[in-house]
């Protein structure tokens, strides 16, 4: 398995990179824990988000931000 400073030579090659780099890539992330660190965070902020976003006057459009917001986090890839 290729290690995290792997890493760097694969992302500079941009829209050159290769399927099975690219899966390299996907591999090393994940084993690495960035993921899971990635996913964490993007919590923590939409936490943020969605107690600011309830200081808003309720709406239709504080209802549709927070929906989305929560969307954004939940999406499937």
């Amino acid at each position: 398995m290729k290690r995290r400073s792997d890493l760097l030579p694969l992302l500079e090659k941009g829209e050159a990179i290769t399927n099975d780099e690219l899966n390299a890539v996907y591999e090393i992330v994940v084993a690495s824990g960035g993921l899971a660190e990635a996913q964490a965070l993007a919590g923590k902020y939409t936490r943020k988000a969605l107690k600011q976003i309830e200081k808003l006057p309720e709406s239709v459009t504080q209802r549709t931000i927070s929906l989305i917001t929560e969307q954004m986090l939940n999406r499937e890839y």
